[in-house]
């Protein structure tokens, strides 16, 4: 299967679709927020296109409101069938979701966020995923131990590292609804990623895919806690963030014990310049 990633009205990287495997996030490739009343339903054009090859279907999951059902442009080429869908052979297709709210409040559907994931599911080989990722495997890589037990956000966005320039894995905020940092604000987000640092390695925490200028700490790891970030927002107005908004990248890198040799000695220890 051909698949392409374009969004018309949004910007985004290629792993805030491609969430590891054969699973992808559904983003809403909208330029403002859509409003969905109670037992109505809104037709979310999302940046993934690909060309079926007849073997491969798509299962949704839904994030906000319910799935009607997931079609291309030409709705008459697309079975009606719940939550899955067969993707037209020789024919790009660009993926559509029909997001029917169910709830008694309006539902709001804003630029950029996550309403679902599509996993493809490769009938012919089952034990194969139906889209590959050149995940980079570098020569000195370990393997390390590590849960994944988010409270709000989908478990699907399990922590992966498919940027070839970035060793980090994406951590996203862990949160129920949009927080809005005030500008000079510092605050904390779970991520519900439960890693084992190894001995002999320290975890650190590098900018998300939020503004360069919010800068991100990773908090001290503490057992049955799942590792936090503090955002510092340095950029002079309010940031928001998302539920599911990949706000730091978690890396490990290596430390040594240092063995201090103190001396009583006068002498200037080397490279220092004495004060005057």
């Amino acid at each position: 299967m051909d698949l392409k990633l374009q969004g018309s009205s949004i910007t985004f990287a290629q792993e805030d679709v491609m969430i590891g495997g054969n699973r992808l996030a559904l983003l809403a490739d909208i330029d403002k927020v859509e409003t969905i009343k109670p037992g109505q339903f809104a037709r979310i054009p999302t940046p993934i296109a690909f060309t079926g090859d007849g073997n491969t279907i798509a299962l949704i999951d839904m994030h906000a409101g319910r799935l009607s059902h997931a079609l291309n442009e030409h709705e008459e080429n697309v079975p009606a069938q719940g939550e899955y869908f067969l993707p037209p052979i020789g024919e790009e297709t660009t993926v559509f979701v029909d997001v029917l709210n169910e709830t008694t409040a309006t539902l709001m559907i804003r630029p950029g966020m996550s309403i679902g994931v599509m996993t493809l599911v490769n009938l012919g080989a089952a034990d194969e995923p139906a889209v590959q990722q050149n995940e980079p495997q570098a020569a000195n890589a370990i393997s390390i131990s590590a849960v994944f037990a988010p409270e709000f956000i989908n478990e699907n966005y399990v922590p992966t590292q498919n940027d070839p320039l970035n060793p980090g894995v994406a951590l996203r905020a862990d949160i129920e609804e949009p927080f809005t940092l005030p500008a000079g604000a510092t605050r904390s987000f779970f991520t519900g990623f439960y890693p084992e640092i190894p001995q002999g390695y320290e975890a650190q925490a590098r900018i998300g895919n939020l503004d360069e200028r919010v800068t991100a700490t990773l908090g001290k790891q503490i057992a049955d806690r799942p590792a936090v970030v503090f955002l510092s927002n340095l950029t002079g107005a309010d940031v928001t963030v998302e539920p599911a908004d990949i706000i730091a990248r978690f890396v490990l890198t290596p430390v040594a014990r240092a063995a201090f040799d103190f001396t009583t000695s006068a002498a200037q220890p080397a490279g220092t310049a004495a004060a005057r």
